[in-house]
């Protein structure tokens, strides 16, 4: 039966950022670990490369609750952690002579995938230039570190407030702004390199949803940027891809 042997800490950040999720499915083969988390607020997809004696085999760990996974890597502090399925419909976690089962369930989460994975092909297959029915009309490469910071600050701002992400790759900026009268309000700008697209600027609203979305990206990585006026947001990473779904 293969297995997943990843540092406790390496596992902590694949799943604790997916905390508030349902479940996950995490996909192995040799030299690779794959997952995509499809949610009506965003897509989120991983596609990482891994040392080659880090894996078994290949195949499939459903996490159908992560917080209890989450809570056992965490005392397994820096040491490395296997984890693979095992008799009964469980799924095992072992650190030396520390070891835990958790019950795994047909995943929710992947249901959804497929649909997204559909518009994702499209998007690709189209330059980048659309999503679905929407036209990504201007794109460009950002670093994410000052955006990440703001965006750790989500709990300072009323849900209710109106998030606005806005792109002018003609004067070579990213910006996303949180504001409500009367209360809290945010705003921070990046530079865009190597941007393309139309002329002018274009924004695009989202909810309270956007800043927890951002934080599963990485700092200090290029990313790339594509969004239109009312459109999703998408942003790539190296071994990462999120689209955040506008409010409308």
């Amino acid at each position: 039966m293969g297995y997943l042997r990843l540092n406790a800490k390496d596992w902590l950040g694949h799943l604790v950022p997916l905390m508030d999720v349902k479940d996950v499915v995490i996909n192995y083969a040799d030299g690779k670990l794959a997952y995509d988390i499809a949610h009506s607020t965003y897509y989120y997809q991983v596609d990482e490369e891994i040392p080659s004696d880090c894996v078994n085999g290949s195949g499939s760990l459903t996490f159908s609750d992560i917080p209890k996974a989450v809570a056992f890597l965490k005392k397994c502090k820096n040491d490395q952690v296997t984890i693979k399925n095992s008799q009964g419909n469980r799924l095992m976690l072992q650190c030396g002579n520390k070891k835990m089962s958790i019950p795994c369930y047909d995943s929710v989460t992947a249901q959804r995938v497929s649909s997204f994975k559909n518009l994702v092909s499209g998007m690709t297959q189209s330059g980048h230039q659309t999503f679905g029915n929407a036209s990504l009309s201007q794109n460009g490469t950002i670093v994410m570190n000052d955006i990440l910071d703001i965006a750790s600050l989500g709990k300072l701002v009323a849900n209710d407030s109106d998030f606005e992400v806005k792109m002018n790759q003609t004067e070579e900026e990213f910006a996303l702004k949180a504001f409500k009268t009367n209360s809290t309000s945010m705003f921070v700008s990046t530079s865009i390199e190597n941007g393309e697209g139309i002329e002018g600027t274009v924004t695009s609203s989202f909810g309270p949803w956007i800043l927890p979305c951002l934080r599963l990206l990485a700092k200090d990585v290029p990313s790339n940027v594509y969004m239109g006026n009312a459109t999703v947001l998408v942003i790539e990473q190296e071994d990462r891809l999120l689209i955040v779904i506008d409010q409308e």
